[in-house]
């Protein structure tokens, strides 16, 4: 991601409501819980374990555990991000936004809810 994007970027994100986060906070929490279990088990098995729990085809078993090799460590094992991540990632929105004046207005740490991953130094 530095190479391209000039830093640490999220990749991914569980995304919901404030409303449900303040109605449910219980389900949020679990939700949260289940991805850092699986984020520790990759980081505790090997490309090839990976793609074999995946179960792909064979012509695309090759490319799924080279894919693991190069990229198996993108995302913290609990699932938390840094404040560097969050300044990569909305500055390349702002960018391929263009002009868009209602995108220059979002900034990512007001959106994030971060309780039960946490953040990451």
């Amino acid at each position: 991601a530095k190479r391209w994007l000039g830093g640490p970027y999220l990749f991914t994100q569980l995304t919901t409501s404030t409303e449900l986060i303040e109605q449910q906070p219980e389900k949020a929490r679990r939700l949260v819980k289940a991805v850092q279990i699986a984020l520790k088990w990759i980081q505790r098995h090997n490309a090839a374990q990976i793609a074999d729990a995946l179960r792909p085809t064979p012509e695309a078993r090759p490319a799924l555990v080279r894919f693991l090799e190069k990229n198996k460590h993108v995302y913290h094992p609990s699932g938390a991000f840094s404040d560097e991540q969050l300044r990569t990632t909305e500055r390349f929105f702002h960018q391929v936004s263009g002009a868009d004046p209602g995108a220059a207005q979002v900034r990512l740490a007001d959106l994030i809810d971060a309780r039960w991953a946490g953040r990451a130094p």
